[in-house]
């Protein structure tokens, strides 16, 4: 954004300007033409300014172009991948080698605590028909996008996988509850 205050808008400006005097003494056909190298900037009479708008025609106005699309680019790349550096910290060789938890089965939760069996209950029964296949494959994505998310940068890959399904499980459960599934409204 500072490139753009600093250097686009005079530049734009300077560009706009040469423009402008050169159509008004040349016309609008010479100008063009001479602005985007479509013709020699040969006129008879005040050579020098037409000359002046092929230069900026072929200098500037690619920079101008190219920075702003730059700018973008970039601001758009950033939103994806921001992680701060000091976010990293050093991990152990066995933080680094160790497979991270696999997701957990839905119908291991059966077998686990009164807010596990409700959530099953409502995500795979209400919020999926009883389609265990689809509900599995609709939990996975759910955890695995949210520990490719920069909240989990400083944990371990245990600690994400541990973080994430409760995590999903919280983001999940309220839709379930009114007989939606967030997965199925997203993707499908």
């Amino acid at each position: 954004m500072q490139w753009i205050i600093e250097v686009g808008i005079p530049c734009a400006a300077l560009v706009i300007i040469c423009l402008a005097l050169s159509i008004q003494f040349f016309g609008l056909l010479p100008s063009y033409l001479a602005l985007l190298g479509g013709d020699a900037p040969s006129h008879p009479s005040g050579r020098k300014t037409l000359w002046l708008v092929s230069l900026i025609g072929w200098l500037l106005v690619p920079a101008v172009v190219g920075g702003f699309a730059g700018h973008v680019i970039s601001s758009r790349i950033e939103g994806y991948t921001h992680v701060s550096p000091g976010s990293y910290k050093k991990r152990s060789l066995k933080q680094r080698i160790a497979p991270p938890s696999p997701i957990p089965w839905l119908g291991s939760y059966y077998l686990g605590s009164v807010s596990d069996r409700d959530f099953v209950d409502v995500f795979v029964r209400r919020a999926h028909l009883n389609d265990w296949r689809t509900a599995q494959d609709h939990w996975e994505i759910a955890v695995s996008d949210l520990m490719n998310t920069t909240q989990f940068t400083e944990k371990d890959r245990r600690e994400t996988t541990r973080s994430a399904v409760s995590g999903a499980q919280m983001m999940l459960r309220p839709g379930a509850l009114l007989n939606r599934c967030a997965i199925c409204d997203i993707r499908l």
